[in-house]
């Protein structure tokens, strides 16, 4: 069990293992998985097969689980607009919170002039 789950790791084969039960062995998918696109790989190094799963409609009932068979490599890629989803969530964090201290600070301060919004952009920080 490779890529965007909780844990990584070798998942014991037995008879029953399917695809969620890998998963859920695995502790389930991690934050920015990209379900639609589960790509397990089968076969030798010579001559893999790969198969490309969409775990999502297993997860919510709408497609049969995947039976998987001793050896199968199983990765969940992360989503393609992961980076973009983080970086939109850092603004919004930012955003909210410097709302919060300004309110707070014209609370206290009668008259208080507003922070800086700083953001981190690569390594440094640029003020907006």
């Amino acid at each position: 069990m490779l890529g965007t789950v909780l844990r990584a790791a070798a998942i014991p084969y037995g008879p029953n293992l399917t695809l969620m039960t890998a998963i859920a062995s695995a502790g389930g998918p991690a934050e920015y998985a990209y379900l639609s696109q589960v790509a397990i790989v089968r076969g030798t190094l010579n001559a893999p097969r790969i198969a490309v799963v969409n775990f999502a409609d297993i997860a919510k009932g709408k497609a049969t689980d995947f039976k998987l068979e001793a050896g199968d490599v199983v990765f969940v890629p992360s989503a393609p607009y992961r980076k973009l989803a983080q970086f939109g969530e850092r603004v919004l964090g930012t955003f909210v919170n410097s709302i919060a201290v300004n309110e707070g600070r014209r609370a206290v301060i009668l008259g208080a002039e507003p922070t800086q919004i700083t953001l981190p952009f690569g390594g440094g920080g640029g003020g907006l």
